[in-house]
């Protein structure tokens, strides 16, 4: 067992230098601030990103490196509290943001970073925040 143990510390740093490195990435990402606390879900609620990023391989720029990202998203907003006698006692509506967004990260040789984007989506019934 202690010659394992040594063998395992002497080859793991080889398996972490022979790792490929990819050009494009899926992420699925959600987010609930119910996952933290079950007393306190108010205010932004609930977000579900699809996103994919792909590498510029043909950059021109001035940039070291070039990331696209598309995502399409769904956000879900709560008042301080989700349960009172009427409606009119809330202090923001229900509210849901369903969109797609498009967006250019740009790495420079100094270590400076830019980021730009742009959403394109909709808030109210279309969002389909009630149903979920």
């Amino acid at each position: 067992m202690k010659n394992f143990k040594a063998f395992l510390f002497i080859i793991i740093p080889f398996y972490c230098y022979s790792q490929r490195q990819f050009s494009k990435e899926f992420s699925f990402i959600n987010d609930n601030d119910l996952y933290t606390s079950y007393y306190q879900d108010r205010y932004y609620t609930n977000g579900i990103f699809l996103t994919y990023r792909f590498i510029d391989r043909n950059n021109k720029s001035k940039a070291v490196k070039k990331i696209y990202n598309i995502q399409l998203g769904h956000k879900m907003y709560t008042p301080f509290k989700a349960i009172v006698q009427s409606p009119e006692l809330h202090d923001r509506p229900f509210a849901g943001y369903l969109y797609g967004g498009f967006g250019i990260d740009r790495f420079y040789e100094n270590g400076s970073f830019l980021k730009n984007s742009i959403e394109i989506g909709a808030i109210g019934p279309i969002s389909i925040a009630k149903e979920l």
